[in-house]
């Protein structure tokens, strides 16, 4: 049995994950405190982890961008299965994402006016300002909750979704 530092409950050695640094080998917060603890963390350095991640793309694959275009190539070829399975897989999100009620038409339009700007050469994608799955919320597939925008933003902003 051993006293949390984060919530100060007395649970069992189980509830700590290991730690050989430490005298009773675990951590000093159980599972879900540091759970927590990392969560918060992460929240609160969401943009400086951003950065970083920037750079390292920057050092390590902007120099190398035949090699890693080739080698993603040869990758979807000898796993096809698996990027088919996941757009089905994401179809079936958006299917069930879409209410009855849900305007067909300004969907559609909304789908045209990223195809013209692809066709201008925009190199742009079609993004569900609240996710349609995430943690926190769960987004619809609808004509209000889509927008066009460049496809870097979108794989900036990824799945990443703002409480205020």
């Amino acid at each position: 049995m051993k006293a949390c530092k984060g919530c100060g409950v007395v649970k069992p050695a189980a509830e700590f994950h290991r730690r050989r640094a430490n005298k009773d080998g675990r951590q000093r917060l159980c599972k879900l405190c540091h759970h927590a603890a990392n969560i918060k963390w992460l929240q609160d350095n969401h943009d400086e982890l951003r950065l970083k991640l920037k750079a390292y793309h920057a050092k390590h694959y902007s120099k190398n961008k035949a090699h890693w275009k080739s080698y993603s190539r040869k990758y979807y070829k000898e796993n096809y299965l698996k990027f088919y399975e996941k757009m089905v897989r994401r179809k079936m999100i958006k299917r069930k994402a879409m209410p009855v009620w849900a305007d067909k038409t300004a969907l559609r339009k909304i789908y045209e006016k990223a195809i013209k700007r692809r066709m201008a050469g925009e190199d742009v994608q079609i993004d569900h300002v609240v996710p349609l799955q995430h943690k926190l919320v769960c987004g619809l597939h609808v004509h209000y909750n889509l927008r066009v925008i460049h496809r870097l933003k979108n794989a900036e902003k990824s799945n990443y979704f703002k409480v205020n």
